[in-house]
Formats: C-alpha cells, structure tokens, sequence
C-alpha cells in the first residue's frame, strides 16, 4: 500500500498544491508495481472549477509516448464507472487488443476525481487487486482533501493576513477616539474568552466542586482579579458556605481563606448576604474601607482592595454567589460587571443539571438493585428448580427431559442478559476502578478466557476523562469483544487503549478470517452485531467509530473521541 503523504498547516499554498503532485505520483508508482498494471490513470477535478488535472503512469516496453489526456479521451466514457470488482474490457488506449479496466471514484460523488487501473490480464482485477485499489484510492482521496483543506485555509489566511495589515497600517494613523475603541474591543474579546473559558470548564467537569476552581480561574484571569470563592446555599441550613478558592500565585492569602472556609453568612449579613437576598450585583471600589464588609481587616492583611459579588440564579432563585478581590482599588466596570451576572446565571443551569445528573444516577442504582434484588433472584430460584427436575427426568428416563432442558437452557440465558442489563444501567467498574482496570474487569467478566487470549495494551497519560466519555469506552469495547467472540472465533483479541494530548482511542482486533462478502456489507452500514448502538454512544460523546476488516485480516474496531469532551480527575458527587 501506498505511504500516506500529510500537507502540514504551515505550508503555502504552492507547495500544498506540490504535496498533491507527489501524492499522486506516489499513488500511481505504487499501483504500477504492486499490481502488475499497463498503466495507471488518475483524472483530479478542480475545487475552482479549473479544467482538471490529469496524470498517467505506463508500463516499460509500452508505449511511453502516450499522454495523460490521450488516455483521457479514451478512457472518458468509463470515467463515471466505480465497480473495480466488475471486469469492463476496453480497446487498449495504448496498443492493439483490448485491456480489462477499473475505475474507482476519489472521494464521495467523485468530489475529488477518479483512478483507472488497467491491465491486458484477462483475471484482472482479481478480488484482492479490487480491495487495494479502493484502499489505495481512499488513502490518496484523504491526502487530496487534506491538501486542498489546508490549501483554502493557506489562500484564506494569506487574505486575511493582507487585509489585516491594510488595517493595522490604518490604525497607526487614527486619532485618541479609535484607540480608546481598539481598546474596548480587547475588553470585549477579553469578556468572550473568559466566557469561553468557564463554559468549557463546566462542560468538562463531573461535578460542581470539581469545575469550581477552574471557573474561578477563567474568571480571575481573564477579567484581572487576584482572589476569588465560590459561595453555595446550603439549603438546609439556609446559611452561604464558602465551597471552593482560587487565587494567583503572588497573593499571600492563607488567614483570609481559612477565615473564608470557616465563615457563614445569613441572609442580608454582610456583603455576600445582601447579594444572596437581593439577588443583584454588587462592586465595592475598596472593601477594606466598606461599612458592610466584615472581613475587612483579613482581606486588607492579604493585601485585597477592589471587590466585587455577583449572584448565581437559576429562575429567579439565588443558589449561591462568587465574589473576587482586586490587589488594587477598581472604579465599577458595568460591562464586566453584566458578564459577570451573565456568567452566574450559566453556572445556575450548571447546578442543576448536575442535581438532575445525580437524581438520575441515584435512580439508575437503585432500579438496577431492585432488580438484581428481585427479578434476578427470583430467576435464580427459577433455575436452580428447573435443574432439580431435569436431574429427575434424566434419572427416571422420562420424555419431558428434552424440554426441560430446553427450558433450562432459555432460562439460563434470560438470566445472563437481565444480569447485562442490570450491568448496563449502573456499570459499578468505573465507581470502582480507573478506565484500564474497569476496562480490563468488564470484559472478562464476559468472555471465556480460556477460549480466547485476551490482551490489554494501554499507551499514553492515563487521566480520568468525563464520565459519559468512559462509559461510552467501556461499553463500545465490551460489545466489540462479545461480538469478536461470537461471530469470530479468534484465538487473541487485543483491546488497545491510547491517551493523547488530542484525543483518547480505543481499538479492538480480533485475528479472525475477517468479514466478507454479505458480512462485511453488513458491517459498513451497521445493520447487526450492535453496530448501530455503538455508533450512537460513540455519537452521544462526540466521538466516531470505524470498522475495518478484510478476508483473512480478522476485524478492528476503532473509536475515537476528541480531547473537547474529556475531563478532569474526577470527586465525589457533593
């Protein structure tokens, strides 16, 4: 096969479009050889609308005079063809006698452009030339996209870079007013970013607590506070306890927070309290010398001068307030102040969701229990009496032992898919374990390790990532192993598990005869063996699932999930 050949985002746009030529002198060199062809024949359609490109390839001791465009014109009528595994004979374009042809499309809808593959054998393409000349066409067709991807993104920058300086030299020679303007627009993209910044930290925390000091650091760094605390509502209490803190690293503030975690606040008491019972905003120039302050003098021992408090809301009801401290007195900024709010506002909707989570993983457990508890056990019984009378049966020699062992056997495997099923609702290895060892235990909990070899490679930084991300891993390879068991029959499996800055990935391969013809269809589209429910909990997590397979080659399924959907280490639901 050929080796594929990457354009890198930092080349220009005359040297992507030469990354192309050697993608296609590659794509036809190897294809010569490896198949024995007469000649190999590519046709690149313009994204631009530019006449096509076309490149040929020919045999030694053929006719070497021919042109990419002579064979063009002869092939042009078959160009539109895509079926390599069916024999098209055409006159030969290049001699005398016919020449059996392959035409393959590069990309979808011939988006990209076409290969021929031609050869005077009369098998040609036999079944495996077939499936290499798709994956030689695949692999070309991604490295012509890529190219011309990063060729649009090289043109568009290039122009963007142009007008960027056009504008910078325009600048230079505005007056005060427009740079007061550049200047509140450096504020406002300030304001996105940190916005960016605690929407990204919520999304990827498990919990509150643990997104809490990650928020609190968006927001102190982006919008140039020194000190920040999240304070919640203990319901119960009805009292505001401080639930986490953040500050940079030049502040030395050790009394002030042991101060802050030991302190309570009441409705209307204080600062905190009065944002909590009103539900509004407050910014103090310097809190050392405010009335209602009352740690005023911990906070000016810290050093702390400017603060402000802004409530988190979730319809109308303050669920708690985040307050931060400047090292300098601060006028009121009314545009940070409302991001602020805006941001209270986002982390209200985040606590809840966070209860719903926990009331629904509460309510999750506890229906698996009552199952296992009940059902299961009641099958159990079931099992154990069906067994009894069977060994009855087969003792006496009656003629009902056929069906009761019939039944025995139904009731066996009832049993087994209730306990998956109950395994499914609460996958009690990932409370219990790290990714790799849950991973590990799963799966053979399921497979027979003395049929199949079973071995577990895990590569990279290993880390927690979000929840529904390793649930989604766990239970993609356990499905994927089952199935290899079942369908393959292989003597090893290997589940490879690789963490990397970008992306986490988990591939399983099986060294079975590999799925062909109505299998293998089956496969692609993802009509059986829980295809489908594994590209939707692959889907669910941002996340694509491919399947490979060929003759002989056993099957690997490879999931891969971007880097945007993992999370943190993960604590305890608070």
């Amino acid at each position: 096969m050929i080796s594929p050949v990457w354009a890198s985002e930092h080349q220009g746009v005359e040297e992507i479009e030469r990354e192309s030529s050697r993608i296609v002198d590659t794509l036809l060199d190897s294809l010569l050889g490896m198949l024995r062809l007469d000649f190999a024949y590519v046709r690149l359609v313009d994204a631009n609308g530019s006449p096509p490109i076309e490149a040929a390839r020919i045999a030694e001791g053929l006719n070497q005079s021919a042109q990419p465009r002579d064979l063009g014109l002869a092939l042009d009528r078959w160009l539109a063809l895509d079926a390599p595994t069916l024999r098209v004979v055409v006159s030969n374009p290049l001699g005398e006698g016919d020449v059996s042809i392959a035409p393959v499309q590069l990309g979808s809808q011939h988006g990209v452009g076409v290969l021929v593959a031609g050869s005077r054998r009369a098998d040609f393409p036999t079944e495996i030339e077939a499936v290499l000349l798709r994956m030689a066409a695949n692999e070309a067709a991604m490295g012509f996209q890529e190219a011309r991807r990063l060729g649009e993104q090289r043109r568009a920058a290039e122009q963007l870079e142009r007008r960027v300086a056009e504008r910078t030299r325009q600048l230079t020679a505005v007056n005060k007013a427009l740079w007061k303007e550049v200047q509140e627009r450096k504020r406002a993209e300030q304001r996105l970013s940190t916005e960016h910044a605690v929407t990204q930290a919520l999304a990827e925390s498990g919990t509150l607590a643990q997104a809490t000091p990650h928020v609190l650091q968006a927001i102190g760094e982006g919008m140039d506070w020194a000190w920040g605390a999240f304070w919640i509502v203990d319901r119960e209490a009805d009292l505001l306890r401080c639930q986490g803190i953040w500050h940079g690293p030049d502040v030395l503030s050790r009394e002030f927070d042991e101060t802050c975690r030991e302190t309570t606040f009441t409705r209307g008491r204080g600062v905190l309290g009065q944002v909590w019972q009103s539900g509004e905003a407050s910014w103090i120039r310097d809190a050392t010398e405010h009335p209602s302050f009352v740690r005023a003098a911990f906070a000016s021992r810290a050093g702390l001068r400017a603060a402000t408090a802004f409530p988190v809301l979730l319809g109308g009801e303050t669920l708690g307030v985040v307050e931060f401290f400047s090292r300098r007195v601060r006028a009121p900024d009314r545009e940070q102040l409302a991001a602020m709010c805006a941001i209270g506002s986002q982390i209200g909707q985040v606590i809840e969701r966070k209860r719903a989570e926990q009331a629904t993983v509460f309510e999750r457990t506890r229906l698996a229990s009552e199952l296992h508890d009940t059902l299961m056990q009641g099958f159990t019984g079931v099992t154990l009496q069906l067994q009894a009378v069977l060994q009855r049966s087969l003792a006496e020699g009656r003629d009902d032992a056929a069906a009761l062992a019939r039944a025995l056997s139904l009731a066996d495997s009832t049993l087994r898919e209730a306990r998956h099923m109950v395994w499914d609702m609460r996958a009690p290895e990932l409370g219990e374990h790290d990714l790799p060892d849950a991973l590990e235990h799963s799966v053979r909990r399921v497979v027979d390790a003395g049929q199949t070899d079973l071995r577990f490679v895990v590569s990279g930084d290993s880390q927690r990532l979000a929840p529904a991300v390793e649930t989604a891993v766990l239970r993609i390879a356990r499905e994927a192993v089952t199935n290899a068991v079942k369908h393959a029959d292989p003597r090893v499996v290997v589940i490879d598990l690789v963490y990397e800055p970008a992306a986490v990935r988990l591939s399983v391969r099986d060294d079975g005869p590999g799925l062909q013809g109505p299998k293998a269809e089956a496969a692609a589209d993802g009509g059986h063996w829980g295809i489908v429910g594994m590209r939707e909990r692959a889907r669910r997590v941002g996340g694509t699932l491919e399947i490979s397979s060929a003759p002989g080659r056993g099957t690997t399924v490879s999931l891969s999930i971007p880097a945007e959907t993992r999370g943190p280490a993960r604590v305890a639901v608070p």
